[in-house]
């Protein structure tokens, strides 16, 4: 069984503060989903439940969790709401509307563009924010409207800025990421982003490199700290979030990591040496722990809103279907469909290989 219920307060996911109408509900619904009402609809009591026949007049659903991880999210958003009003959160307020990530591919650019969208949620929280990869040009030219965008680009469409753009200084940041800084291929493509930037006026705000991984493994966003003038509480969710992603990231997924992929399909050759800080993780960590922790995390939920579906798919294992059902991939069981079937990089999981309104241990 399962339920919408809409609180006019987050405080309520608390079951020692729900009252016991609410509290029997949890008890009796295997799971519960947490919705935003549409600004159309008036409601007179403190929760509501939802009947199907109603759905057209609320707008998607962001959280699908048990009882259990309702009420663990609901603490965390507590704890950072609190955090945010003893400091600034609009640490930016002079920077620029919209931010582009140029990525060359398999830089891990996918883990730069997650952290700089992760950054820019947690700037502004009371805004709207969208990741998107390869955005279109009337996405570009509205960026200074409201909101913010995080443009990932693989590559530097010059064509597509002039459209946008035209003659006139951009208002966009950069961040940057290649493969190795003394490569051809990736020499050629710091060029080709760096001219972009250049003939737009486009501050360069950092840079990424494979090596840089290897040095340092997820010790790497630290910089962000002084590159998005980011709170010391705003680095403590950035780290524990990117830190469970990347694990998964890494150790599951359609663009899992290519030494695990080779391991798990008993293959040779890894890519990364035994001492890298940048190797696969995915022997030390229970996979299932890991996804059950970040799911609990009221910024990743945020971070699923904001992207577009492809990289929702592909970089985030989520899925929102139009009726608002929001399905994430059991990192087990797909596993061993890439161990059973030799499923490649980009391969399309089937549907069995996703939960749906089940815990985060992703039991069949």
């Amino acid at each position: 069984m399962w339920c919408l219920v809409y609180l006019s307060t987050p405080f309520l996911a608390s079951s020692d503060l729900a009252p016991l109408d609410l509290q029997s509900l949890l008890q009796q619904s295997a799971t519960v989903r947490l919705l935003e009402p549409h600004p159309a609809q008036v409601l007179e009591s403190e929760f509501s439940v939802i009947a199907s026949d109603q759905l057209q007049l609320w707008e998607s659903v962001s959280d699908v969790m048990t009882s259990d991880q309702w009420q663990r999210v609901s603490e965390n958003r507590e704890k950072r709401q609190g955090g945010m009003m003893m400091v600034d959160t609009h640490h930016d307020a002079g920077a620029s509307k919209c931010l582009a990530q140029l990525g060359e591919p398999r830089s891990a650019s996918t883990l730069q563009f997650t952290a700089v969208c992760l950054a820019k949620l947690l700037q502004h929280p009371d805004e709207d924010v969208q990741c998107i990869y390869n955005p279109k040009v009337d996405m570009l030219k509205a960026c200074k409207g409201g909101g913010h965008l995080v443009a990932k680009e693989h590559w530097p469409n010059v064509s597509k800025y002039e459209e946008a753009l035209g003659n006139r200084t951009g208002d966009f940041e950069v961040v940057m990421s290649f493969r190795h800084g003394d490569k051809a291929e990736s020499i050629r493509f710091k060029a080709e982003a760096e001219h972009l930037a250049d003939r737009w006026g486009m501050p360069v705000l950092h840079t990424q490199t494979l090596d840089d991984l290897d040095e340092k493994g997820m010790s790497v966003i630290d910089e962000y700290k002084s590159v998005f003038s980011l709170e010391d509480t705003d680095m403590e969710y950035l780290g524990k979030v990117i830190g469970n992603w990347s694990i998964l990231r890494q150790c599951c997924g359609a663009q899992m990591s290519k030494d695990w992929r080779n391991e798990l399909q008993g293959k040779k050759g890894r890519h990364w040496d035994v001492a890298s800080k940048a190797k696969p993780p995915c022997h030390d960590h229970d996979l299932d722990e890991i996804q059950a922790e970040l799911l609990t995390e009221p910024i990743w939920w945020d971070l699923v809103k904001a992207t577009d579906a492809g990289q929702r798919l592909v970089a985030l294992f989520t899925t929102i279907a139009k009726d608002g059902t929001v399905s994430y991939l059991n990192c087990t069981r797909s596993n061993q469909y890439v161990a059973d079937t030799n499923a490649v990089f980009n391969s399309i999981f089937p549907e069995d290989m996703y939960d749906i309104n089940e815990d985060a241990h992703g039991e069949a």
